[in-house]
């Protein structure tokens, strides 16, 4: 992390460098990677090497005191860590602190690797046991956020926080919390630096890394639907209707697709940011998302025939987009959509 920052602060350095003209077109292909290289290597190999390789020192030498007791505080720690903000930078500094000690004690990321997939796996199974607590599209979240889970992967309960972060965020840290201490409990010994079921041919002590998945998946998944309410989903009388997300056909004013590299964290986010500020706006909006599970919620072409503008919300090239040929669209990250999605609505006039 520290060496992450220190190349980017050399970069932004370099790049204040006033360059003749002739220049400028090798500046970002061959310079700025060249001369940033040599410089953030340099500083590692000769500054900032030493200290980092004695503090990481000094963290082996005090985890390989902990013991019995020691593990279950040092377990919930981590496992809080791990899944509290699914893939965020909390989860990166817990998920490294394990991973940089995988050949020295993989005990760590035995119990990392469970507090990784917990979140998801545990939205996934709170959406088939009550399915009355989540919304369509969340139910279909669920399904993906099963499969990401399964290979490792967070943020496929970003969905699900992002909608409801009061009782979801609790959930995944107990849940993260109970599945780290089992791992830790039961001596699991996990040598790849990555969690979910993928990693089970090289974890030592199997049964415990499934206890602990399964134990933590489930604390999740009851305290979700504990604390959440049925969500009531009736008919849409296009009469009354005024605003927001509508799944019939052709009655949307706007369309819109999104999509992302996973599939799932900033896919799902985009769409409910869309839906959101449509409801707010008192605009019809039907949201298509392109991701790990396949196509959600297809546009049809009574759709397109009705829209008055189609955002293309995406990170990765929009499938079958030839559709809109004949509409006017808007092109912008998910980002963008996350962030001014009132703004990019209103320009449908």
């Amino acid at each position: 992390i520290v060496v992450g920052f220190f190349a980017g602060f050399v970069v932004n350095l370099l790049k204040k460098i006033k360059l003749p003209d002739s220049m400028i077109s090798l500046s970002s292909i061959f310079i700025y990677p060249l001369v940033g290289t040599f410089v953030t290597c340099g500083a590692v190999m000769w500054v900032i090497g030493s200290p980092i390789a004695q503090v990481m020192l000094e963290m082996n030498q005090m985890l390989t005191g902990m013991a019995g007791s020691g593990k279950v505080v040092l377990g919930s720690i981590l496992g809080a860590m791990t899944a509290f903000d699914m893939g965020g930078p909390i989860n990166k500094v817990a998920t490294l602190f394990a991973q940089t000690q995988v050949n020295t004690q993989p005990w760590l990321m035995g119990g990392v690797g469970i507090a990784i997939c917990t979140p998801p796996l545990g939205m996934a199974l709170a959406t088939f046991l009550s399915p009355k607590k989540f919304k369509r599209d969340e139910r279909e979240a669920g399904k993906a956020a099963g499969i990401m889970g399964m290979i490792g992967i967070s943020e496929g309960a970003i969905p699900f926080a992002a909608a409801d972060p009061a009782r979801v965020l609790p959930a995944v840290v107990a849940g993260g919390i109970v599945g780290n201490v089992v791992g830790f409990m039961f001596h699991v010994v996990n040598h790849a630096p990555w969690g979910g079921w993928i990693v089970l041919p090289v974890v030592d002590g199997k049964i415990g890394y499934i206890v602990g998945t399964l134990a933590g998946a489930l604390t999740t998944a009851l305290i979700v639907i504990l604390l959440k309410k049925n969500v009531v989903e009736g008919e849409v009388n296009s009469n009354q209707f005024t605003g927001g997300s509508v799944t019939e056909e052709g009655q949307a004013d706007v369309l819109a697709i999104t999509s992302c590299p996973s599939g799932v964290a900033h896919t799902f986010l985009a769409a409910k940011s869309l839906e959101k500020a449509a409801h707010h706006l008192g605009v019809r909006i039907k949201v298509e998302t392109q991701g790990a599970n396949g196509i959600g919620n297809r546009i049809t072409q009574k759709d397109i025939e009705r829209a008055r503008l189609v955002i293309f919300a995406h990170d990765v090239a929009i499938k079958e987009v030839e559709r809109f040929a004949n509409v006017k669209t808007l092109d912008v990250s998910t980002k963008e959509a996350m962030l001014n999605a009132q703004a990019l609505i209103m320009r449908k006039v």
